[in-house]
């Protein structure tokens, strides 16, 4: 896969990290060059029971995630991190139904490094890459693997408001895919804020959302994102070495809440809204494609600055 993308790859042997929310910190005058401790999040999604053909299935999921400032500073920030997602998947239906057992537990893993660097004016910009894998359990690793690029410039037009643009583009599984996205972070007062809450990845872009703080400990929060999921199956089933793939739209509300300096809890409600499922053979045809619509789903996420 993509064996003319060595340029590619060296920037991946150094771990760049797919994740890319971060230009606002390109400035803030509290950075240092001793960076910062390392952040490990841990959640839980549950996706509830959707229709799909003339079976039903729901998912639950698992992310392990950590984070590291390495470096920052005026000069540049350098942001080290790894994730790892469980998402068990179960379907039921009659055995004449495609989607009664598509598929069951998907993994992925990514990992990396972003660098963010001022120019000394009000324009930062930001370059990383990511090296990340999606496979069904069975299924070789290898086979999953995906690999890309992720560029973006903002303009600061105060300390507390940036605006911008960037670009993530990614190849593996049989696919190249390109993900337009605003970068955003800007402070309206001193409560209300809009930024961006996802990582930008071969999962899509990074989705914006409107937080307010209710209190020192409290914030409240309700946001929207392109969702993409495509993954490697193994050697069984009705497309062996084939391809699943999810799509939709991720909308939520969330209340936060910081137990301690050290501690944030969130939980999240929302739903997947336009929901797609799909199923390729190990050459990319599509074997088969249903909607699911909108289902609702759960999550609470506990994160620990260590």
């Amino acid at each position: 896969m993509g064996s003319g993308k060595n340029w590619i790859l060296i920037l991946m042997v150094l771990g760049i990290i797919y994740c890319a929310p971060l230009p606002g910190l390109a400035q803030d005058p509290q950075a240092d060059d001793e960076g910062i401790g390392l952040i490990l999040s841990l959640s839980t999604v549950e996706q509830f029971e959707a229709d799909v053909g003339d079976s039903q299935f729901d998912v639950s999921s698992y992310l392990v995630k950590l984070d590291k400032n390495l470096v920052q500073s005026r000069g540049m920030i350098l942001n080290l991190g790894a994730s790892f997602v469980v998402s068990d998947y179960s379907f039921s239906g009659l055995p004449a139904d495609p989607w009664s057992d598509p598929w069951k537990t998907i993994q992925s893993a990514d990992t990396g490094l972003a660098f963010i660097l001022p120019t000394g004016g009000n324009w930062s910009y930001l370059l990383a890459a990511t090296l990340g894998w999606s496979w069904e359990e069975g299924a070789d690793v290898a086979e999953g693997q995906v690999q890309g690029i992720i560029a973006a410039a903002t303009y600061a037009f105060r300390q507390d408001r940036h605006l911008g643009f960037g670009v993530g583009v990614f190849e593996g599984l049989e696919e190249n895919m390109i993900f337009p996205y605003a970068a955003v972070s800007w402070k309206f007062n001193e409560k209300l804020s809009l930024s961006n809450p996802l990582r930008v990845g071969p999962a899509g872009p990074a989705g914006l959302e409107l937080t307010y703080d209710a209190s020192d400990t409290w914030q409240i929060g309700g946001g929207v994102a392109d969702r993409f999921f495509r993954f490697r199956l193994d050697d069984e089933g009705i497309a062996p070495d084939g391809f699943g793939e999810m799509t939709g739209v991720l909308t939520w509300v969330r209340a936060s809440r910081r137990a301690s300096p050290k501690v944030m809890v969130d939980i999240y409600a929302g739903a997947i809204l336009a929901g797609e499922v799909s199923m390729e053979d190990s050459g990319g045809r599509e074997l088969e494609n249903d909607s699911f619509g909108t289902v609702p789903l759960a999550a609470v996420s506990l994160e620990l600055s260590l």
